[in-house]
């Protein structure tokens, strides 16, 4: 209840914190409703069950897979793991790459994607990974380890130009968007580039026996054998089935004969005819999911199914095709899926972007049973959701890694993913954005951070990495695989350029009397590293790294090409902040509608070593900081606070400011973000809690 009169010669203290984060990011409600473990905004930044809100991982360049800074065609990723190889396959500007445990690159193939495709969607069985499509007849590709080399095949048969390829019950389960079916291929399908059968269409007559050969289809060494009986070719047996054949050759009788024998060749039939279903009303189907048992999720745009596929055997020319016995059953007629990518299997459940926002599969399933909009998941983070391009939504992709649902997404007019949102199960709570840092040109953000695909490797003898693949077509490594005790501070910062380039060059001081120019290093052991700066009155404002350079081995130095007052202070990173940022729920003592006189600050930080400024918000309206450039983990810092403040030692510090400099206010909220002046080995933020003490204000009756 709001003090209308207060009499007492002192007013008691009236106390109010942040006791931890594990609520996450809760940006859709108003400030001043959170609770205490909820944030408004979190920007690059992680927490676990303890609460504790910390720096993310970087992602550090994998492989120098493309070896490019402009945007490529980068179509998809996946981890190709049998008991002979493992390997990331890339599909990047219609090639196929491999790349091993070490991070070293081979070309699989080249040319081997169909020309302009977006996305090569992908699953593997068994020992063959497929995708789609294949250049040659706009089929299902196959990509194959025969123990010696690698080999790309097309599937003969089945969908053209198919999308959302998904692994069910050893089967492959793709869409052919012209006639919006799925197809299912029989089980263990496999395509081996050779003359796989042979038919005898006529025998013929005055034959003696002889050998079999092929003519055209492409491919080479195919070889066989034929008997005769009184003339009539009886039977054909095939020696070798040859390589590389994309179509079907014509089979060549040795002896002459008669001339009218025919032998007809074949390919082993991989989607048996007919073995196609179709779901819903002419919705069109935007994505697929494996799920639990033989299930299969088939999303279309405003609906969505599942579809129990028990296995029945197909056959390459069956009276009942395997798919006529699936059941069908309507998820919802009002919610699908906008993006194949988006979908990940979360536990038995399954995660993805619908227009409404992200939903759970499970969930959903409840909403005609309780008449609520319990699928939605994201609702605390709406106003993010309501960012997305949703004219370019169907690139968003996601997935399930270590207790956190990561999907990436374009948002305002950006064409690229450049956001990321991470829903953490373990606490069930959003831990906000992961941008990177973020640049505004012309008025338009943009983020280096752009994850076109994702993928889970897991090399023999190490652990399994997160790994995504970057709109310039190169694998980034998530770096949250280091242990704690292990961890540096670059762990912390993204690597996202070649290895031994510079990712990053900060003003720490703009100087005076400069002109515009270029950037000069000196040093580092590397070459070719090149980038311009402006000015505004004097004093440059911002660099543009124009090539990154290569070997360098150590941080070079950065100096502007005109000399003026010689006062500039630039510096060169091998690695790239996060540009993470925090800012608290609403502090309101209690008490919503009296003002209150803030008191006094602490601030408890876990092991942490950041250098932060921190931010203090009125009623939503930013102030003088209440500290800048405080070193989280020493406690030494610039005295421009009022004092008395309290330093902290040891593990857990503390830092406790007085507050009385500020203005009244109804809630108080702070920010906190890493200084401009932060070193190479100032990156990790550990915010344990927040507590603050104030005095309410007596009203009016009047106000």
């Amino acid at each position: 209840m709001p003090v209308y009169y207060n009499d007492g010669l002192d007013d008691p203290v009236q106390y109010d914190r942040q006791a931890s984060f594990v609520g996450g990011q809760i940006s859709n409600f108003r400030e001043n409703l959170l609770n205490e473990s909820q944030a408004e905004s979190l920007k690059d930044l992680d927490t676990e069950k303890n609460g504790i809100l910390k720096s993310r991982r970087g992602f550090h360049r994998f492989a120098d897979l493309v070896g490019t800074s402009s945007s490529t065609d980068t179509q998809g990723l996946a981890y190709f793991d049998t008991d002979a190889k493992e390997q990331l396959i890339a599909f990047v500007d219609s090639n196929i790459y491999g790349v091993d445990s070490s991070g070293t690159v081979v070309t699989i193939d080249s040319s081997k994607l169909t020309v302009g495709l977006a996305q090569a969607d992908n699953c593997q069985v068994a020992d063959k990974l497929f995708y789609s499509s294949h250049v040659t007849n706009n089929r299902v590709g196959q990509v194959k380890w025969t123990g010696a080399a690698w080999e790309v095949i097309e599937v003969h048969d089945g969908p053209t130009n198919s999308k959302f390829l998904v692994n069910n019950g050893f089967r492959i389960f793709a869409v052919q968007p012209s006639d919006n079916q799925v197809y299912v291929s029989d089980i263990l399908p496999s395509v081996s580039g050779g003359v796989d059968s042979l038919t005898i269409t006529d025998g013929g007559a005055t034959y003696t026996a002889g050998t079999l050969s092929a003519t055209g289809g492409g491919g080479s060494s195919f070889a066989g054998t034929y008997t005769v009986d009184a003339g009539v070719i009886d039977s054909v047996t095939i020696t070798n089935a040859g390589t590389g054949y994309t179509s079907l050759p014509t089979i060549v009788v040795s002896h002459a004969g008669d001339g009218n024998a025919v032998i007809t060749p074949a390919f082993t039939t991989v989607f048996p005819a007919a073995n196609a279903f179709k779901v819903g009303l002419g919705d069109p189907i935007t994505g697929m999911a494996t799920w639990v048992g033989f299930n299969v999720v088939v999303f279309c745009k405003n609906s969505s199914y599942v579809i129990d596929t028990n296995p029945v055997p197909a056959t390459a020319a069956p009276t009942i095709p395997a798919a006529s016995t699936f059941s069908i059953r309507t998820i919802s007629t009002s919610s699908g899926c906008l993006s194949h990518g988006s979908i990940a299997q979360v536990g038995e459940d399954l995660y993805y972007l619908s227009r409404t926002g992200v939903r759970s599969i499970r969930r959903t399933m409840e909403e005609n049973m309780i008449a609520s909009d319990v699928g939605i998941i994201s609702y605390p983070i709406q106003d993010v959701i309501d960012q997305i391009n949703w004219a370019k939504a169907d690139i968003a992709t996601g997935i399930f890694w270590r207790g956190r649902y990561i999907l990436s997404f374009p948002t305002g007019a950006s064409l690229t993913n450049d956001t990321t949102i991470v829903y953490n199960t373990n606490t069930q709570s959003w831990m906000g954005v992961w941008r990177g840092d973020v640049t505004v040109a012309a008025g338009v953000e943009s983020s280096y951070l752009n994850p076109t695909d994702y993928a889970v490797t897991q090399f023999s003898g190490g652990k399994p990495f997160l790994i995504s693949l970057d709109k310039i077509g190169n694998p980034l490594q998530f770096r949250d695989f280091v242990e704690d005790i292990n961890v540096v501070d670059t762990d912390y910062q993204d690597r996202i350029r070649t290895a031994s380039g510079v990712d990053d060059v900060r003003i720490k001081a703009g100087g005076t009397g400069y002109s515009a120019g270029t950037l000069v290093p000196t040093g580092g052991g590397g070459s070719s590293f090149a980038g311009t700066y402006t000015v505004s009155g004097g004093v440059i404002d911002s660099v543009t790294i124009t090539n990154t350079g290569s070997s360098y081995t150590s941080v070079p130095t950065i100096t502007p090409s005109h000399a003026g007052n010689g006062d500039a202070n630039l510096e060169a990173f091998l690695y790239m902040d996060t540009g993470w940022e925090a800012t608290t729920r609403a502090f309101t003592f209690g008490e919503q509608m009296t003002s209150k006189d803030a008191e006094f600050a602490e601030f408890e930080f876990d092991r942490s070593d950041a250098v932060i400024d921190i931010g203090v918000l009125l009623d939503n309206e930013s102030n003088d900081n209440l500290a800048d450039e405080l070193d989280t983990g020493s406690g030494e810092l610039r005295l421009t606070f009022t004092l008395p403040s309290t330093l902290g030692s040891g593990a857990i510090t503390r830092f406790r400011y007085s507050m009385t400099q500020y203005s009244e206010f109804r809630e108080l909220q702070f920010n906190f973000k890493q200084s401009a002046q932060a070193g190479t080995d100032s990156k990790y933020l550990a915010l344990r809690s927040i507590h603050a003490g104030g005095f309410l204000n007596s009203v009016g009756v009047e106000s």
